[in-house]
């Protein structure tokens, strides 16, 4: 689960990087770190839910490891 949550942070960090750069950049593989939706009232669920997506694929891929 940690290792999900990491990538995913990661994941995040890297589009507001890029978006702070280059909009159009960031359109590719981020869309959701444009202005437009960063700078709307409640964007902070837009990264809380990317956080718990990475969170649960930990979580699946945990369970999936186990069981060879």
């Amino acid at each position: 689960m940690i290792g999900g949550v990491v990538a995913a942070g990661l994941y995040v960090l890297t589009g507001l990087g890029v978006a702070g750069f280059s909009q159009s950049a960031a359109m590719f593989f981020a869309p959701w770190a444009t202005r437009a939706i960063m700078l709307a009232n409640g964007s902070w669920w837009v990264l809380g839910s990317l956080l718990l997506a990475g969170a649960g694929a930990g979580l699946i891929y945990a369970a999936c490891v186990k069981r060879g």
